[in-house]
Protein backbone atom coordinates (compact mmCIF):
# COMPACT_ATOMS: atom_id res chain seq x y z
CA UNK A 1 0.00 0.00 0.00
CA UNK A 2 1.62 3.29 -1.18
CA UNK A 3 1.17 6.73 -0.02
CA UNK A 4 -2.34 8.34 -1.18
CA UNK A 5 -1.90 10.87 -4.04
CA UNK A 6 -2.24 14.18 -2.87
CA UNK A 7 -4.65 15.46 -5.68
CA UNK A 8 -7.05 12.61 -4.87
CA UNK A 9 -6.67 12.56 -0.79
CA UNK A 10 -8.13 16.34 -1.69
CA UNK A 11 -12.01 17.64 -1.98
CA UNK A 12 -13.29 20.01 -4.91
CA UNK A 13 -12.76 23.62 -2.49
CA UNK A 14 -9.32 22.53 -1.41
CA UNK A 15 -8.49 21.91 -5.30
CA UNK A 16 -10.08 25.27 -5.96
CA UNK A 17 -7.62 26.91 -3.03
CA UNK A 18 -4.54 25.22 -4.30
CA UNK A 19 -5.60 26.44 -7.58
CA UNK A 20 -5.83 29.96 -6.61
CA UNK A 21 -2.50 29.59 -4.83
CA UNK A 22 -0.94 28.40 -7.62
CA UNK A 23 -2.02 31.02 -9.71
CA UNK A 24 -1.32 33.93 -7.43
CA UNK A 25 2.07 32.18 -6.97
CA UNK A 26 2.74 32.30 -10.74
CA UNK A 27 1.26 35.74 -10.94
CA UNK A 28 4.49 36.65 -8.42
CA UNK A 29 6.91 34.83 -10.02
CA UNK A 30 6.93 35.95 -13.60
CA UNK A 31 4.89 39.17 -13.52
CA UNK A 32 1.48 37.60 -15.44
CA UNK A 33 -1.96 37.00 -14.32
CA UNK A 34 -1.61 33.86 -16.40
CA UNK A 35 -0.63 30.49 -15.67
CA UNK A 36 1.15 28.29 -18.11
CA UNK A 37 -1.41 25.58 -18.14
CA UNK A 38 -4.13 28.25 -19.78
CA UNK A 39 -4.91 28.75 -23.25
CA UNK A 40 -3.14 31.87 -24.61
CA UNK A 41 -4.14 32.95 -28.03
CA UNK A 42 -1.95 36.33 -29.38
CA UNK A 43 -3.15 38.56 -31.63
CA UNK A 44 -3.27 42.19 -33.35
CA UNK A 45 -5.37 44.56 -33.08
CA UNK A 46 -5.74 47.85 -35.67
CA UNK A 47 -9.34 49.32 -34.78
CA UNK A 48 -10.11 52.78 -35.43
CA UNK A 49 -12.39 54.73 -32.98
CA UNK A 50 -14.85 55.06 -35.79
CA UNK A 51 -14.75 51.02 -36.06
CA UNK A 52 -14.69 50.75 -32.60
CA UNK A 53 -18.20 53.08 -32.68
CA UNK A 54 -20.21 49.89 -33.44
CA UNK A 55 -19.03 47.74 -30.38
CA UNK A 56 -19.67 50.67 -28.31
CA UNK A 57 -23.26 51.00 -29.48
CA UNK A 58 -23.66 47.06 -28.71
CA UNK A 59 -24.63 47.18 -32.44
CA UNK A 60 -21.57 44.26 -32.63
CA UNK A 61 -20.89 42.34 -29.56
CA UNK A 62 -18.45 39.31 -30.57
CA UNK A 63 -15.04 40.27 -31.70
CA UNK A 64 -13.05 37.81 -34.52
CA UNK A 65 -9.68 37.88 -34.61
CA UNK A 66 -6.84 35.61 -36.34
CA UNK A 67 -4.23 34.42 -34.19
CA UNK A 68 -0.51 34.69 -34.83
CA UNK A 69 -0.32 31.00 -34.94
CA UNK A 70 -3.76 30.86 -37.55
CA UNK A 71 -6.22 29.76 -35.69
CA UNK A 72 -9.54 32.00 -35.47
CA UNK A 73 -10.94 33.26 -31.57
CA UNK A 74 -14.15 34.84 -31.39
CA UNK A 75 -14.95 36.99 -27.60
CA UNK A 76 -16.89 39.32 -26.13
CA UNK A 77 -16.35 42.68 -27.33
CA UNK A 78 -17.03 44.41 -23.71
CA UNK A 79 -13.08 42.82 -22.73
CA UNK A 80 -11.76 45.94 -25.06
CA UNK A 81 -13.41 48.66 -23.06
CA UNK A 82 -10.64 48.53 -21.28
CA UNK A 83 -8.22 49.49 -24.18
CA UNK A 84 -10.11 52.36 -25.59
CA UNK A 85 -8.05 55.54 -26.83
CA UNK A 86 -8.87 58.51 -28.79
CA UNK A 87 -7.54 57.00 -31.69
CA UNK A 88 -8.74 53.49 -31.28
CA UNK A 89 -7.68 50.47 -30.09
CA UNK A 90 -4.19 49.48 -31.17
CA UNK A 91 -1.53 46.76 -30.02
CA UNK A 92 -0.79 42.88 -29.40
CA UNK A 93 -2.99 41.15 -27.30
CA UNK A 94 -3.12 38.16 -25.16
CA UNK A 95 -6.39 36.44 -24.47
CA UNK A 96 -6.01 33.59 -21.85
CA UNK A 97 -9.24 31.11 -21.19
CA UNK A 98 -9.23 27.74 -19.44
CA UNK A 99 -8.98 24.36 -20.25
CA UNK A 100 -13.09 24.28 -21.11
CA UNK A 101 -12.54 27.70 -22.83
CA UNK A 102 -13.50 30.13 -20.77
CA UNK A 103 -12.48 33.38 -20.79
CA UNK A 104 -10.09 34.64 -17.65
CA UNK A 105 -8.91 37.79 -19.07
CA UNK A 106 -7.36 40.03 -21.89
CA UNK A 107 -3.40 41.71 -21.84
CA UNK A 108 -1.76 43.90 -23.77
CA UNK A 109 1.31 42.72 -24.71
CA UNK A 110 2.87 45.94 -23.15
CA UNK A 111 1.78 45.14 -19.51
CA UNK A 112 -2.20 46.93 -19.86
CA UNK A 113 -4.27 44.44 -18.14
CA UNK A 114 -8.45 44.21 -18.11
CA UNK A 115 -10.34 41.16 -16.72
Amino acid sequence: MGIPDREASLGARERGIEAALARQRWSVFTGSVFPPRMNRYVFTLQVSPEKYLGYYQGKIRQVIVRCTTGQTVQFPASLLQKFVAPEGIHGNFVLSSDENHKIIGLERLDGSVAD
